[in-house]
């Protein structure tokens, strides 16, 4: 008498089952938790550097930065960032102001004195000293306003026209 053999779909998988190694499982398993970290990692990085403007920010009227020495040719000044929401950049004689947010997604963007660059720690856009792309994705240059000098000598940044600049 020849006994029949009766295979569900259930008898399959685990048929299958047993037919992987210890070292598939082992594989297979690493390599979703590798995805899984790589894949939070990108994401969370894209929020992570998002600017956050302080409550007590002034982001307007007129803000007087001092005399152009202060300021000497292809140096970046951050001393109104955290007031005032602004650098103070000289690249050869031209002082201007500078929000420091990049224009892809809003992330705070840092001068690399070494590199000559502003860089994006989000997405890796570069700006050269003047607020221009360099390197995208980013399209648009930072925003930035031209310091305009007063009958004592001084310098003064327009902050109503630098907030002002569609980013």
């Amino acid at each position: 008498m020849k006994m029949e053999e009766n295979h569900t779909a259930s008898d399959k998988v685990t048929e299958n089952q047993a037919n992987l190694s210890r070292r598939d499982v082992l594989m297979q398993g690493l390599t979703v938790g590798a995805g899984m970290v790589v894949l939070g990692g990108a994401l969370s990085g894209c929020q992570q550097n998002q600017v956050a403007e302080p409550k007590e920010m002034v982001t307007h009227g007129q803000v007087n930065i001092g005399l152009p020495s202060k300021y000497p040719a292809g140096t970046v000044s951050k001393e109104y960032l955290a007031r005032n929401g602004f650098a103070v950049a000289n690249e050869s004689g031209t002082i201007i102001a500078l929000r420091l947010r990049c224009t892809h997604l809003g992330c705070a963007v840092a001068w690399q004195q070494d590199r000559d660059l502003f860089v994006c720690p989000c997405h890796a856009s570069t700006f050269d000293i003047l607020g221009r792309v360099v390197h995208g994705p980013a399209r648009k240059p930072l925003p930035a306003v031209v310091a305009q000098k007063n009958a004592d000598g001084t310098l003064t940044v327009d902050l109503d026209k630098l907030f002002a600049i569609p980013v």
